[in-house]
């Protein structure tokens, strides 16, 4: 990995860092502060994961970091749900039921990823890079990640529409980000 590439690694991983604290010692009691804690986090451990497997070059340990890599993908998604349905206010009520289902989903597939080939079946290294071979449940990734960007970004749309003064104001800083 190119000396430039581990400088934008570092940046970007410090920046995350700056901010996640930041807005956490801002008012350390609000929800909507303690739900982007978890979202930073799994944004900081997914680019230290991305940098490690690259740089990183013994097979056996380039597999675990390649599945980690897609379990803080699910979680990071996961968590930008959680704080993009509060964000910047909780216009709408998802039952307790839903939010069970939605955790167990999360639950199930991160133990699937990182305990077994059904996501990701190897992590190949050649002199190019890195090679992956998806296991074959790769599809629920593909579904997971899809479903909750695609529903998060619906939510704010929809608040969007709905919200107006200072809280369209957030809506629409966030998807400058």
């Amino acid at each position: 990995m190119s000396f430039l590439n581990n400088i934008l690694y570092f940046v970007a991983i410090l920046a995350n860092i700056i901010i996640g604290i930041l807005i956490y010692l801002k008012n350390r009691k609000n929800k909507i502060n303690i739900l982007f804690g978890p979202f930073v986090f799994n944004i900081i451990a997914w680019l230290v994961s991305l940098f490690a497997f690259y740089t990183i070059n013994d097979q056996k340990i380039i597999l675990i970091i390649g599945r980690l890599n897609f379990v803080f993908t699910i979680l990071m998604v996961y968590f930008l749900f959680l704080f993009v349905y509060i964000f910047p206010a909780k216009i709408f009520h998802i039952p307790k039921w839903a939010n069970f289902i939605l955790f167990f989903e999360v639950l199930i597939l991160s133990l699937l990823t990182i305990f077994t080939p059904l996501i990701d079946k190897d992590e190949i290294i050649t002199n190019g890079g890195r090679i992956t071979v998806y296991g074959p449940l790769y599809f629920l990734f593909v579904m997971h990640y899809a479903g909750f960007v695609i529903t998060s970004i619906g939510f704010l749309v929809y608040k969007l529409r709905i919200l107006k003064g200072l809280a369209v104001g957030r809506c629409n800083y966030l998807f400058l980000v």
